[in-house]
């Protein structure tokens, strides 16, 4: 190999590897294009470099050039698509035509086309920079640089919306629990009133009852008709007034 291609693979590699590690440490899809612009000048000769990547419903597209480097993303369209075509070219179609300087600019266009997404390459050159030839191959990587991180950021970007609708229903079932919760403590709070009530308005009047019918069986008939009639029919009076209010501290409990 002569000195003069070993230095210009050994720049073409260090250049690939930027790009490579830079592209690794972005988290957003809009920080490619800065990229793009500090590092594809190193790689390839062009006036003009544009990257369309198609996935799903959205589309990506990256211009560089000279004067200004952009990024724009939305949802596809019909004329995008037709632009784009069914095809796969990944060998450069090739197209000349004049500026309006009457400069000779070449158009190349790569089209790749995995099914689940396509990528569409324009590079555009001019006489005094022509593109060689010998760089398509790194083209082709910058390609699989830039459509592998948009895919994974893609991926990320649909896991943290799954993790987001994920904390949402956690958020909401957390809140179904804590009012099933509160309202549990509230019943047994109620059920917890309503026995110590039961407890203090019928065992008084019940335990009247049951001691005047002990004391039926001491003393004759007369005595307890004309003594612990009363105070019994007092005590059944009472226990019926109570369980009354019993019912009635159950319907306000319900």
């Amino acid at each position: 190999m002569k000195i003069d291609e070993f230095i210009y693979y050994k720049v073409q590699f260090e250049a690939i590897n930027r790009l490579s590690v830079q592209l690794a440490a972005i988290n957003e899809k809009i920080k490619i294009v800065e990229v793009l612009g500090q590092q594809l000048k190193y790689l390839f000769n062009f006036y003009s470099f544009e990257y369309l990547f198609i996935h799903g419903n959205e589309y990506n597209l990256y211009s560089i050039s000279n004067q200004e480097n952009n990024y724009t993303t939305g949802p596809i369209s019909e004329d995008l698509l037709a632009m784009m075509g069914d095809g796969v070219y990944e060998v450069p179609s090739l197209n000349s035509v004049l500026d309006e300087s009457g400069n000779i600019v070449e158009e190349r266009k790569w089209l790749f086309n995995t099914g689940s997404n396509k990528s569409l390459i324009t590079l555009k050159s001019v006489e005094t920079n022509p593109f060689s030839i010998k760089s398509i191959p790194l083209v082709k990587l910058v390609h699989e640089l830039i459509s592998a991180k948009l895919l994974n950021l893609g991926l990320l970007a649909e896991l943290g919306k799954k993790n987001g609708e994920i904390t949402k229903l956690n958020r909401e079932q957390e809140e179904v629990i804590r009012q099933r919760t509160s309202s549990l403590k509230q019943s047994n709070q109620k059920l917890k009133e309503l026995i110590q009530f039961n407890s203090h308005e019928i065992r008084e009047p019940l335990s009247r009852i049951l001691s005047l019918t002990v004391v039926k069986g001491d003393v004759d008939s007369g005595t307890f008709d004309e003594v612990f009639w009363p105070e019994l029919m007092t005590a059944v009076r009472d226990l019926d007034y109570s369980l009354k209010a019993v019912l009635e501290k159950v319907d306000e409990q319900v």
